[in-house]
């Protein structure tokens, strides 16, 4: 997110690269502040978003 930088713990959390199965996983196991990142990642699906979002 913004002020973000590569040094952050949620900057692989940030990574374009990460395919949509791996930020699910990530939005099931993590805390809520990688949860919340996770939903503003471009790749995140949307039911994981649908589900984020009841959070």
């Amino acid at each position: 997110m913004a002020g973000e930088t590569g040094s952050s713990p949620h900057a692989a959390v940030l990574a374009p690269v990460l395919t949509a199965a791996q930020l699910t996983l990530l939005s099931e196991k993590l805390s809520p502040e990688i949860r919340a990142v996770v939903a503003g990642h471009p790749n995140t699906p949307a039911a994981v978003l649908g589900r984020l979002a009841a959070d």
